[in-house]
């Protein structure tokens, strides 16, 4: 209700592009219009409601996997329950302060890597279950570690770290998907060379 509350913003919004540059207009700037007028306002209650699945995702991915190698740890929901110990996966577990930048990151990336549009979308779609992947990564990591060294692995320089790692994972994981898709032989490096080749011809 609260992002519903900012509805009548996007109608002026909109109302305003429509004054000045036509019906045309509103389809131009209503992406751009409505992350500003509904998004932007609304940014910690989305970012709750999508952390929720990512950190359930994770933990049933990561520990699962952990379980095929012998460690003797359960989970309930985004708890983890270790012998004598319990690791509750917080918002900030769930890659979701990751998703911003790499949602940027990828839209330069697979804009570099395609010329459909169709597959362009296709392979920015494969950023969700990347981020899963490779925060389920992370927090088996975590686990490891703290088996190991106790509650120095969430010391801050740690938890910092293996964000950053998140990030670039992600980022190398998409680029090499997309070497998979049917048009990135055709990717706008490629393009140019031939146009090139095409004119000293």
């Amino acid at each position: 209700y609260e992002m519903l509350s900012h509805f009548p913003l996007l109608l002026l919004l909109l109302a305003a592009c429509a004054y000045w540059g036509g019906v045309q207009a509103i389809w131009i700037f209503f992406l751009p219009v409505a992350i500003c007028a509904l998004v932007l306002p609304n940014r910690e209650l989305i970012a709750l409601a999508i952390s929720f699945p990512l950190r359930l995702l994770s933990t049933i991915i990561s520990v699962e996997v952990l379980q095929l190698f012998g460690l003797d740890l359960t989970y309930h929901l985004t708890s983890i329950y270790l012998p004598g110990s319990e690791i509750a996966i917080t918002d900030a577990c769930s890659g979701i302060d990751q998703l911003e930048v790499l949602l940027f990151l990828g839209y330069l990336l697979v804009k570099s890597q395609h010329t459909s549009k169709r597959w362009s979308f296709i392979h920015y779609l494969l950023m969700l279950p990347a981020v899963i992947l490779i925060n389920a990564l992370r927090i088996a990591v975590t686990i490891l570690l703290f088996t190991f060294m106790g509650e120095a692995a969430f010391d801050d320089i740690i938890h910092t770290s293996l964000g950053y790692s998140l990030v670039l994972a992600v980022t190398v994981l998409l680029w090499w998907t997309g070497r998979f898709f049917p048009d990135y032989a055709e990717a706008p490096e490629k393009l140019e060379q031939k146009h090139v080749q095409g004119a000293d011809a």
